[in-house]
């Protein structure tokens, strides 16, 4: 397909095929379909036996539109050239793409495109003028020429929102049909039932002490639990397995007043194998992490592991790692799952550590079990550390009987209660 037009003359032609083809001559038409708005073009290739249509017939426009007038019936936006006004209407009228999701959540707008294995952004925009009639119509005139420079055909464009009372009488006019994410969302176990903030709280990697959700953040989330909640895309219809867990343990945020927060180590062992299975033999491997709370947010902030030959060592570094962050190191206090492993990491500490080291980590260890609190909140508080995290719908880190990714789970469980309940075991 080839635009072809002429300027001035007959002489001075300009065409385009695409954003690496174009000039101000006249190209090989062979077996070429051409559009154009100019008689004579048409009558040139009528002679020369080359398909050809008027680009306002093939658009079902009037025939007496120009081409700038056909730009501007669907699009506004800032060009430098006429090369620039007919890549526009290439890539949003006459060719094909993948599919793109515009999400519009209030007055924000953010498109995107879904792959096998990830989500693309392509572009946000916002209203942020008085509503009317024509400020609608022309912002819709600008978020169809950023789509379609993004590469995205507008007949390839399905537009999202929350839900039902996100979709005004103006923006009705142009949104004529979209799917609504809370219909999406409510088919996910863990998810369902949540408002869009909620939702987002739970999708997003990033914790938000204070939430001015866009459509553009919201997408952001849908990025971070992309693997997650395992999206994709197929006919333009987004799906996803039917069940989401929160992964508190990998989450970031941005705290102000470290001082007023609560620090901790969670920590988890692995008992040895193929002896008597007496805990005064230790643990031949721990994993854990350091943590903060801050108000009703639960933050990993490092994590670690090590077998038995290396604990001096690496209880030593934890010390000094902690001392750092929280500004203290004695009277840490050590999360645990079960009385067992404490009795396990004591064990391992008098067996493998010199004294001097023996006495400065067990002055400075304060172990909490944190099993009799979980229970409260929990219908199965005997149950195994992944089958609570999953009834609590967060997620229980693979594979089991890793000590680290022990620790992670049962921060994720202590996270989750935190959070809805605003309680804590320290």
């Amino acid at each position: 397909m080839i635009y072809l037009d002429i300027r001035d003359s007959t002489d001075d032609y300009m065409y385009y095929r695409s954003d690496d083809d174009y000039g101000n001559k006249l190209p090989n038409l062979t077996n070429e379909f051409v559009l154009t708005q100019s008689d004579e073009v048409i009558a040139l290739c009528n002679e020369m036996g080359v398909q050809v249509n008027s680009l306002s017939s093939y658009l079902n426009l009037s025939q007496s539109l120009g081409i700038y007038e056909i730009f501007s019936y669907f699009f506004e936006g800032k060009l430098i050239s006429d090369f620039d006004m007919l890549s526009i209407i290439f890539k949003g009228l006459l060719l094909d793409s993948d599919y793109c999701f515009c999400f519009k959540l209030n007055a924000t707008f953010c498109w995107f495109k879904v792959t096998s294995d990830k989500i693309v952004k392509l572009g946000k925009m916002q209203f942020s003028e008085s509503m009317s009639k024509h400020t609608v119509g022309r912002f819709f005139k600008r978020l169809r020429f950023e789509i379609a420079k993004s590469g995205v055909a507008l007949n390839k464009v399905k537009y999202l929102c929350w839900n039902r009372d996100d979709l005004d009488n103006e923006f009705s006019r142009y949104i004529t049909k979209c799917d609504y994410l809370e219909d999406f969302f409510s088919k996910i176990d863990g998810l369902k039932g949540l408002s869009c903030a909620n939702v987002f709280k739970l999708l997003s990697k990033k914790i938000h002490l204070q939430l001015n959700l866009t459509a553009d953040l919201f997408v952001s989330g849908l990025m971070d639990s992309f693997q997650t909640l395992g999206i994709y895309e197929k006919d333009g219809i987004l799906y996803s397995l039917n069940t989401y867990y929160k992964d508190y343990s990998s989450c970031v945020s941005s705290i102000i007043d470290w001082t007023n927060c609560t620090y901790g180590l969670i920590i988890d062992c692995e008992g040895k194998l193929g002896q008597d299975g007496s805990l005064n033999n230790g643990c031949r491997e721990l994993g854990g992490l350091i943590f903060c709370k801050y108000k009703n947010v639960l933050l990993n902030l490092d994590t670690f592991s090590c077998d038995e030959l290396l604990i001096e060592d690496t209880l030593l570094q934890v010390c000094e790692n902690f001392k750092s962050i929280a500004g203290f190191s004695r009277n840490i206090k050590v999360l645990m799952f079960g009385k067992s492993d404490s009795s396990m990491l004591v064990a391992s500490i008098n067996n493998q550590c010199s004294k001097s080291a023996r006495k400065n980590l067990l002055n400075r260890f304060e172990f909490v079990d944190c099993r009799k609190f979980i229970a409260k909140f929990v219908s199965n508080g005997d149950a195994k550390l992944d089958v609570i995290a999953t009834g609590l719908d967060v997620l229980p880190v693979y594979p089991k009987h890793n000590p680290t990714n022990d620790a992670r789970t049962l921060f994720n469980i202590l996270a989750k209660i935190l959070q809805d309940k605003d309680e804590f075991i320290i």
